[in-house]
């Protein structure tokens, strides 16, 4: 008797720490909210914070492909009229045009760019993107890197969209 009690004490411990050390990683990244609501976390709002992320990263591809395309209006249409860019050791770029003209003296541009999420918050009408872009090493090396992004986004009303207003590209050209 004491041993089969034991024995379920195990395995209901041994199943507990296996949700503790599997849930923790996920909920550090805010994916746990969108899929099983915490407590005081409604379904509306989960709803709509996963509705937003896909948004998002719709937006963030076709970012992508103006730049792979050099489609330098459909690219500054992603900005907002203060937008902000900071990519590798670029001086700033302001204004969309500022930001186009900073991504076209890139390797980046004409480069098939894909934009991976890697965590999302949103507060109001402002989104915070943590990304990983996945491009060629430089324009002679089709070698692909990985590239850390962080794009701070807001929420156009008039236009009814999200647009970047700030983002930070640890782009280094790729010399070898």
């Amino acid at each position: 008797m004491k041993s089969r009690y034991l024995a379920r004490w195990a395995a209901r411990f041994s199943a507990s720490v296996t949700v503790l050390f599997c849930a923790t990683p996920l909920g550090a990244q805010g994916i746990v909210d969108m899929i099983v609501p915490h407590a005081g976390v409604n379904a509306e709002t989960a709803a709509y914070h996963a509705r937003v992320r896909d948004e998002i990263t719709s937006m963030l591809g076709r970012w992508g492909a103006s730049l792979k395309n050099k489609d330098s209006v459909a690219l500054a249409a992603n900005y907002t009229p203060n937008a902000r860019s900071i990519v590798g050791h670029s001086p700033e770029g302001v204004t969309p045009l500022g930001v186009v003209r900073q991504l076209f003296g890139t390797s980046l541009a004409g480069s098939h760019v894909d934009v991976t999420v890697e965590d999302f918050d949103m507060s109001g009408d402002m989104a915070f993107v943590s990304a990983v872009l996945i491009a060629p090493a430089s324009a002679s090396d089709a070698a692909p890197v990985f590239v850390q992004s962080l794009f701070v986004l807001r929420f156009d009303d008039w236009k009814e969209r999200w647009q970047i207003r700030e983002q930070f590209i640890d782009w280094r050209e790729q010399t070898r």
